[in-house]
């Protein structure tokens, strides 16, 4: 009888490693993602609707307009924002909207309030890839299932 060898067989199985997410690294990350969704809201938010004349003739400046592009973002991050924070007690949907506009100026908010803010309208943001990172990316880039749903 002979014996199996195993010599110069290699295991092809691939181990699968999960990194557990802490809470405090759950709440960071959806922090940030607020952060660049807000900011990249209120920076659009600031372009003029209309560009007729350019008297800099600056690159730069001729691309600061609303495009098309910019108008259905803003109308995502707007509508994304409402359905995130919609809430049986009008009340609490009152403050809510209050400290989402308080979080977007860069003001001081109650912690736990800026928690329930961060997590709410990061789980939308993120389902409806609002990201500006992948929102603006040109669709050539995306991949075929990203320009599919977009």
């Amino acid at each position: 009888m002979q014996s199996a060898s195993f010599d110069g067989v290699h295991d092809t199985r691939r181990v699968a490693t999960y990194h557990r997410v802490t809470k405090r690294e759950l709440l960071t990350q959806q922090r940030d993602l607020f952060n660049r969704v807000v900011s990249a809201y209120v920076q659009v938010r600031g372009y003029p609707v209309l560009c007729a004349v350019d008297p800099d003739h600056d690159p730069i400046s001729r691309s600061r307009k609303w495009t098309p592009q910019f108008c259905h973002y803003l109308i995502d991050v707007q509508n994304g924002t409402t359905d995130s924070l919609k809430d049986l007690d009008p009340e609490h949907q009152a403050e809510l909207q209050a400290a989402w506009l308080s979080l977007a100026a860069g003001e001081d908010v109650e912690p736990s309030l800026a928690e329930r803010v961060y997590s709410r309208c990061a789980r939308f943001y993120k389902a409806r890839g609002l990201d500006p990172g992948l929102y603006f990316r040109p669709s050539h880039c995306r991949g075929k299932a990203a320009s599919a749903t977009v």
